[in-house]
């Protein structure tokens, strides 16, 4: 995947960036690992030590995201058992059993843990699901927001816009 750019306020860079990025396929979604390496950006400490001491300004984290929390098959029979992640292949034994609805429970408690801590520390974390329709799903990303009013779950480009405006007036 491409490399994460460390805080900048250099706009050139960030625009740069964006539009550099390269659509990742396969492994599935693991909104946890998106959100963690978003607070190492914001955290004063090594990995990213570009963030400012915690208290002595606010940390805003936006977790946006279109599906739930997965991994996907390759060949459930087959010797890997799933497409390669952030954890390995399912057959590496990461979760308790190598059932694909055992790693979604856990991927969806891991990106609870890592809201929690992240909330811990005082960081503001807004969340935007685009095309999301799974209550369930809806109420593990309305858990990870600072408050239930910071998740947004739209399914066009216009609600986009203004979820993302509403973000900004609220952080602004």
């Amino acid at each position: 995947p491409d490399p994460i750019l460390p805080l900048t306020n250099n706009y050139g860079a960030v625009t740069s960036k964006i539009n550099s990025l390269m659509h990742w396929e396969g492994g599935g979604t693991m909104t946890n690992v998106g959100a963690v390496w978003g607070w190492r950006t914001l955290s004063p400490t090594a990995p990213f030590t570009e963030g400012r001491p915690y208290g002595e300004v606010t940390k805003v984290l936006l977790l946006m995201t279109d599906g739930e929390n997965q991994m996907l098959a390759n060949d459930v029979n087959g010797p890997t058992k799933s497409q390669y992640t952030a954890y390995g292949y399912l057959r590496d034994g990461r979760f308790k059993k190598d059932w694909f609805s055992e790693a979604r429970i856990a991927l969806n408690d891991k990106l609870l843990d890592v809201c929690k801590n992240a909330k811990k520390e005082d960081v503001v974390i807004y969340v935007v699901t685009f095309g999301l329709n799974d209550p369930d799903t809806r109420k593990i990303y309305d858990n990870c927001a600072t408050e239930k009013s910071y998740a947004y779950h739209i399914d066009t480009a216009s609600e986009l816009s203004s979820a993302f405006k509403a973000i900004a007036r609220s952080v602004a």
